[in-house]
């Protein structure tokens, strides 16, 4: 009899517990703790005791790059993370180094923190993210958390309410709420200390469609972002459609040395996860509009986000500043180049061309306009040979006036050196006229201000004018023109059609 009451037992177990969703499911134990040094907030061994070494630095623009020392010394093997937060930006360190971990093969990864457990539901989304990567998370006291991953999605025909985080959407949201006739609301964070913040989202969302509005160029942005996605999905929202300005971290979408990581592709998996649509401008690895994939390391997997082309509005307006410049009857019958600086951006100025074509209609002025783009060969990673010519689609030399006009699309840069080869280039080595050249960037981040536009001189020539759409935020002094348009047209095509449909 007491066989079998066991067995009974087993089977309820099996039926109750094992089929219950991942959103059930916990992991929390008591640790021993081990030592952590002052400077740094992870360390890493293997269950035999051996230490993994990894370097943590910075790139201009703020954005974090790990790259571990001995990543050989990973694969099959049981991998530990001791971790002790000191600052908000040790959780997304974290989460990275546990992301790029996983892409060398261990046998099993395992997570502990060290005098912190979450206090409250938004906190608890750093476990959620973790979970992706994670095979075990433990901590000081006992915790449970959500896990999710991707629903079946669901259409959506309205959006009930409009959610931003920054207040520089402050003007865009309620703009949006308008148009949609959608309840708009401010995500409140409240940053309680270093390592500890809380998460509200005003007003009920239980079975609303939801649209969000961010961009996700800093450590804060992030977490904040996984925090208010998570809650959403807690609270039970029918679809979160996520609109992120900047996809933070797509620059790190391969691997250049032994030991990176696929960062962009970790974010991505987390923020996929949380939301039903994810909709970006101009993602790094992206190339065209529509759906575009990274890959993991190996490229087993992958993440889909629908990229739009903001080059299509950049391009009108820097084109509205030239008018400012010369009229139409001076601009009538030249030759307008949209350039890329080099072949990756070239689809994007490619699908603008036939917009600005329309756009001059509109405008009641005829002008030629091609796409073309410069071809460039990276020597080190300090030198670049840019050849003396400009090609188009199938990669032919293009025959251009010199008497030409040139708007410079770039998808994003740090400080504007890219733009500045690009001018250097056209007027020195090519010989087109400085005074008519211009430049527009998607993602201006200018981590330097404007100070290389000023600067002076032959090896220092900058574009006579630029400007950068205001997905992020803008340094002060750099001109913007307005994501608006882009946002309300293509979420009007998102509601008429899921999914987007390419831009026409």
């Amino acid at each position: 009899m007491g066989v079998r009451k066991y067995y009974l037992f087993l089977i309820i177990y099996i039926i109750i517990f094992l089929s219950l969703p991942l959103e059930f499911l916990n992991s929390s134990v008591r640790r021993v703790k081990i030592p952590i040094p002052a400077s740094e907030s992870v360390v890493v061994y293997t269950s035999r005791g051996e230490h993994i070494s990894y370097t943590c630095k910075h790139f201009p623009d703020g954005e974090i790059y790990i790259r571990i020392q001995n990543p050989a010394e990973i694969k099959n093997q049981d991998i530990k993370l001791h971790f002790q937060p000191h600052n908000r930006e040790d959780f997304l360190r974290l989460l990275f180094l546990a992301s790029t971990i996983a892409e060398y093969e261990p046998k099993s990864i395992e997570v502990e923190f060290q005098n912190w457990s979450p206090a409250n539901p938004g906190e608890e989304s750093i476990l959620s993210a973790l979970a992706h990567f994670a095979d075990s998370i433990r901590l000081p006291e006992e915790v449970s958390f959500s896990f999710y991953t991707r629903r079946s999605i669901p259409v959506v025909t309205a959006f009930e309410r409009i959610i931003y985080l920054n207040s520089r959407f402050q003007e865009y949201a309620p703009n949006l709420g308008k148009e949609f006739n959608a309840e708009v609301v401010r995500v409140n964070i409240s940053i309680e200390n270093s390592t500890h913040w809380e998460t509200e989202i005003p007003g009920g969302v239980r079975d609303k469609n939801i649209l969000i509005v961010h961009s996700t160029s800093t450590a804060d942005d992030i977490l904040n972002l996984i925090s208010t996605l998570y809650l959403l999905r807690k609270m039970g929202a029918g679809s979160i459609t996520l609109v992120n300005t900047y996809e933070g971290y797509a620059r790190q979408d391969k691997i250049f040395r032994p030991g990176e990581g696929v960062t962009g592709y970790a974010l991505l998996k987390v923020l996929n996860a949380l939301s039903d649509y994810n909709i970006a401008i101009n993602v790094h690895f992206g190339e065209k509009s529509g759906d575009v994939s990274l890959k993991d390391r190996s490229g087993g997997e992958e993440e889909v986000v629908y990229n739009l082309n903001g080059f299509r509005y950049l391009a009108r307006g820097v084109f509205d500043h030239i008018l400012e410049d010369y009229s139409p009857q001076e601009l009538r019958g030249k030759t307008l180049c949209l350039l890329a600086p080099d072949d990756g951006s070239y689809n994007y100025v490619k699908e603008a061309v036939q917009d600005m074509k329309e756009y001059l209609v509109q405008k009641g002025i005829n002008m030629r306009v091609v796409a073309g783009y410069l071809n460039k060969t990276r020597i080190s990673s300090q030198r670049v040979v840019v050849e003396n010519n400009i090609l188009g689609e199938r990669g032919e030399e293009l025959s251009i006036p010199k008497d030409a006009f040139f708007i410079i699309l770039d998808d994003e840069t740090s400080t504007g050196m890219t733009v500045k080869v690009a001018t250097y280039h056209l007027v020195k080595a090519l010989g087109f006229n400085w005074w008519h050249i211009y430049a527009g960037i998607v993602h201006g981040k200018f981590v330097e201000g404007m100070r290389r536009f000023f600067t002076e001189g032959e090896d220092n020539t900058p574009p006579r004018f630029i400007a950068s759409l205001d997905t992020l935020q803008i340094p002060e002094g750099i001109k913007v023109i307005s994501i608006y348009p882009l946002l309300l047209n293509s979420l009007k095509e998102f509601l008429n059609s899921n999914p987007l449909p390419l831009p026409q």
